[in-house]
């Protein structure tokens, strides 16, 4: 079993033995499986596990359990502890799964990227796969829903996907793993469920061979979508573009293939928006200001284009910036460059100006605040909200969302990327 685990992320090129693993480990059977194997191998690996606060306190023994495996093997263990049904009460989504897929997967990659770790792994299996596909097919997903689930995806990897959890249970009982039952797993009133236990059964009496054909068909229909994706990269490439951590997608391009779903899932399904959603943004493409979340992405129908940027924590950081460069996290370099006189400055509309003798340093870089206010060009001295100017300006919920403003002693000198203030401006006798 070890070696072909190693096979396995060697022929799909999962990762290699430099790199260092995050197993997602719920204390179930796959997951402890899946962390016996990298117990047994040369990867460098630590465990995280997400305590979703359910099932009356088995979710607490679930992360107790792990956290006691981790600290008799020696294993770097992070764990978190987040009330999904709180979240839902709150209004940030309405289906458990789904709500719980996003956290999760978030905080996953925070904890990922925070301590160095190259990759995420899941305990997904063969299984899952085929229940995942029958799923999808009743749910009526589109040629790229129906691919299965992916060996790797951006920075998550599948590392026993290709094995059966017959096979499973097999090296657990030889190799006495020990693992927690969740107690979920055996209700029938979720979907995955009842596939799992009423409807696949039925459909083994019909083929004994029936996983290893819809294997067959998954990696069928996985070989078409790429052949798609090839022919659609060429068509789209001059209508897609990326500006930052943001990519634009023309409406007028998507206006011609409305009637496509398979090219429009493919446009956004690689940012993890599921067919539903996808199926509901095309109905409504031309309701300006409509949020999408995937567990990884956000998406915005803005006036021309579709804008999708990755999910992130909102920054309240400030920043004091004095003369110079001054470097910005995830922002790039500011540079304050001074000038000693304004007889022979070549104007740049890539710069702005300010009159010196009016900054008082350090300066403030901020995220704007409600009730901010400044005085732009044009109002001769009048000051306006900054919620007012931006709305005004035309500026899309992202943008609005992403605005700093530049400070000196408390009193805003410059909207980033947009105006200086008129009491900063440069005259005559500066």
């Amino acid at each position: 079993m070890y070696y072909r685990f190693l096979k396995y992320i060697r022929e799909k090129k999962l990762f290699n033995s430099q790199d260092s693993i995050l197993l997602a480990v719920s204390g179930g059977r796959d997951s402890m499986f899946m962390a016996d194997l990298f117990l047994h191998s040369v990867f460098n690996f630590g465990i995280i596990h997400f305590n979703h606060k359910t099932r009356e306190g088995e979710s607490d023994r679930d992360e107790n359990f792990v956290k006691l495996y981790c600290e008799e093997k020696s294993i770097p263990f992070y764990s978190i502890q987040v009330d999904i049904k709180s979240l839902i009460k709150q209004g940030r989504g309405n289906n458990f799964q789904d709500v719980a897929r996003r956290e999760r997967y978030k905080w996953f990659e925070q904890v990922r990227s925070n301590h160095g770790y190259d990759f995420i792994a899941t305990a997904h299996n063969s299984d899952d796969n085929i229940e995942t596909f029958l799923y999808k097919t009743i749910s009526g997903a589109g040629l790229g829903g129906l691919q299965g689930i992916k060996p790797k995806l951006n920075k998550v990897v599948r590392p026993i996907l290709n094995i059966s959890r017959a096979e499973i249970d097999e090296y657990i009982l030889k190799n006495k793993i020990q693992y927690i039952e969740d107690s979920s797993n055996s209700s029938d009133k979720y979907s995955r469920n009842y596939l799992r236990h009423r409807i696949i059964p039925e459909l083994k009496k019909m083929n004994n061979n029936f996983e290893k054909q819809i294997l067959v068909t998954i990696n069928n229909l996985s070989g078409a979508y790429n052949s798609l994706n090839f022919l659609l990269e060429k068509q789209f490439k001059n209508h897609i573009t990326e500006k930052g951590r943001k990519i634009f997608v023309s409406k007028a391009a998507l206006t011609q293939v409305d009637d496509n779903i398979d090219v429009i899932y493919y446009l956004f399904s690689k940012y993890n928006f599921n067919i539903a959603q996808i199926t509901d943004m095309i109905k409504s493409k031309n309701n300006t200001g409509n949020i999408y979340l995937s567990n990884s992405h956000e998406l915005l129908v803005d006036r021309e284009n579709i804008i999708i940027r990755k999910l992130s924590s909102v920054s309240t950081k400030q920043y004091l910036i004095n003369e110079g460069t001054n470097e910005i996290d995830n922002l790039g370099l500011l540079k304050i460059l001074l000038m000693k006189n304004n007889e022979n400055i070549q104007f740049d509309q890539s710069k702005k100006y300010i009159d010196v003798d009016k900054l008082k340093f350090p300066l403030t870089l901020r995220k704007w605040q409600a009730g901010d206010r400044f005085k732009p060009f044009g109002l001769k001295g009048k000051t306006k909200k900054i919620k007012k100017y931006l709305i005004d300006k035309k500026v899309n919920k992202f943008d609005k969302e992403e605005t700093y403003v530049l400070l000196s002693q408390n009193e805003i000198c410059y909207v980033m990327h947009s105006d200086i203030s008129y009491d900063f401006r440069i005259t005559d006798t500066t």
